[in-house]
């Protein structure tokens, strides 16, 4: 049996081997991790102006196809705005002087799992791209807003007032005091104004419409921004003639005058639970 004095350093070596080949394989990278600060989670598609990218203590301006990473705060000029496409192809627009921080990215091989975006100022666009419902979470200083597939902006002026404008899909608004409303309708519009206070406001372009444009720049000419970064507000206006127009002859809308829009669609006249959920 002199061959049983190589079985024992053939099976050491065995292990040894497999042990190396295990330790420099290469490690599968489908299961989701949180973006590391240095990760690409998109570019940017079109810079008007003076756009920059902050990552602690370095800034960097922006041009047409730079790459956004995690951790970034992207801050735009009074005059200016960025276009930026995700790499889930979700399309973000930060609008003029407002800055907006792309936090808690979780990424895999197949695309953005979870992630944060807090709007702290300023004109705000987000319509979803390839990512499941869910994935993304907005916040501003004074709201959590859960999106499920959907188009929308964000206004955030210097106390914080939030308001949050529908353009499509549904978004569940809520404040850190956990009051929420559910935005069903497309063009309707909520404000929060402090951690208890959060109320619907007339829906856009039942207004006027040069204090719209002020108050909520993203509408007014769109024509600046690519098709892609657009709203759809056409929508908006034809809902305005058609609540005119049944004023006028002393019918009724589908949605009142106000623009809480219709009661048990999210108007938050009785409809909703401290989570925003349907009752």
């Amino acid at each position: 049996m002199k061959f049983m004095k190589y079985i024992k350093p053939m099976i050491l070596l065995s292990i040894l081997t497999t042990v190396v080949l295990c330790l420099n394989f290469p490690k599968r990278t489908n299961e989701a991790q949180a973006a590391e600060p240095g990760l690409s989670v998109g570019k940017a598609s079109r810079v008007v102006n003076q756009v920059s990218a902050l990552k602690q203590e370095d800034s960097r301006s922006l041009s047409q196809d730079d790459p956004v990473y995690a951790l970034d705060r992207i801050i735009a000029s009074l005059d200016s705005h960025g276009e930026i496409l995700l790499n889930d192809n979700t399309h973000i627009l930060v609008g003029p002087g407002a800055e907006v921080s792309l936090d808690d990215f979780v990424v895999a091989d197949n695309g953005i799992q979870s992630a944060t975006i807090n709007v702290l100022k300023g004109a705000f666009r987000f319509v979803s791209g390839n990512s499941p419902k869910g994935t993304f979470k907005i916040k501003t200083p004074l709201t959590t807003i859960g999106i499920r597939g959907t188009a929308f902006d964000i206004y955030v002026n210097d106390r914080g007032t939030t308001d949050v404008i529908l353009f499509s899909g549904l978004v569940n608004v809520c404040t850190i005091a956990n009051r929420c409303r559910l935005l069903t309708r497309n063009c309707d519009i909520i404000r929060v104004t402090s951690t208890r206070n959060i109320g619907f406001r007339q829906f856009l372009r039942s207004r006027n419409r040069r204090v719209e444009n002020r108050d909520y720049s993203l509408v007014a000419n769109q024509k600046r921004f690519q098709e892609a970064w657009r709203a759809p507000i056409t929508q908006c206006s034809r809902r305005a003639a058609r609540l005119f127009m049944d004023e006028r002859q002393g019918g009724t809308d589908s949605a009142p005058s106000h623009g809480y829009g219709n009661p048990g669609r999210g108007s938050g006249k009785g409809n909703t639970g401290s989570n925003g959920s349907p009752d």
